[in-house]
């Protein structure tokens, strides 16, 4: 038993520190899913708000046009939420604003990788229904 506590404590130690590694030394390695979470958060503020998500008028739009939209919306919108940087720009989509897709474009590795992230709904086809992101 004693052998197993050692075991326990020194793989808990080893992924504490790959964590802390990844979070604090590497955050850009993490920014994409914590802003891809605030931003679908902010999202269903808007859904629950309004009764659904938004429909924009052209159905594919660049998120930075959404977090536009959402800014004026009166919705409670964090100032400091950004949509910029060294990645191809990420994609909204909602046609009936029942469920809605986020098209993410991004190095990794050095080549280029393509997800999507589908909110109440899938296989939809989108944008020829890449992988699901894996955050």
């Amino acid at each position: 038993m004693r052998e197993f506590l050692k075991i326990v404590v020194v793989a808990f130690a080893v992924l504490a520190g790959w964590f802390g590694y990844v979070f604090c030394l590497k955050p850009e390695a993490v920014d994409s899913w914590v802003r891809d979470a605030r931003l679908m958060g902010l999202l269903e503020d808007y859904r629950r708000a309004k009764g659904a998500y938004p429909v924009l008028n052209a159905r594919d739009v660049p998120v930075e046009q959404l977090v536009e939209m959402l800014a004026s919306s009166g919705v409670n919108f964090p100032s400091d939420l950004r949509f910029e940087g060294p990645n191809l720009p990420a994609r909204y989509v909602s046609v009936t604003g029942e469920n809605y897709g986020l098209l993410y474009q991004f190095s990794q590795s050095g080549r280029s990788v393509t997800c999507l992230v589908e909110v109440r709904t899938r296989h939809t086809g989108w944008w020829g229904q890449p992988p699901t992101c894996p955050w």
